[in-house]
């Protein structure tokens, strides 16, 4: 077993039965993050589709043979394993805007009239993205 301290990330050997059920979870976050966009229940919307979208990640990286513990060791990984084949960016907004829900940040999202409804939109298509782009790399 190889570890990266830096990016905490572990090499270990490739699992596809893992990966195949890390795939399996996210479809279902991705089902009911587009349940909840439905009823209008934003918030939940974007937790849900950030969740499909990170066990999409730990499918592809299971299915390679590493794990990270990290968001920044996932995003190095994947960037540099599958260069832009995976909306990388527009997961960092997706975990943006989950950290920041509230106060100042809401205030500003008011004042460029970007609101929750476009934010939680667009964290499903960034999600159905991801995980459809999983499903093909672990054909």
């Amino acid at each position: 077993m190889v570890y990266n301290i830096e990016l905490e990330i572990v090499k270990t050997a490739p699992d596809n039965e893992r990966a195949r059920y890390s795939l399996d979870m996210a479809d279902g976050f991705l089902f009911s993050a587009k349940e909840k966009l439905s009823n209008k229940d934003y918030g939940s919307s974007i937790e849900d589709a950030r969740n499909a979208i990170c066990l999409a990640s730990a499918a592809i990286m299971f299915k390679d043979g590493y794990i990270s513990s990290t968001f920044e060791g996932t995003l190095s990984y994947l960037s540099q394993h599958y260069p832009g084949k995976l909306p990388l960016d527009e997961w960092n907004k997706v975990e943006f805007t989950i950290i920041s829900r509230g106060g100042v940040y809401d205030l500003l999202n008011t004042i460029v009239k970007k609101t929750r409804e476009q934010q939680s939109k667009k964290a499903f298509e960034t999600a159905s993205i991801f995980v459809n782009v999983t499903r093909q790399i672990l054909i």
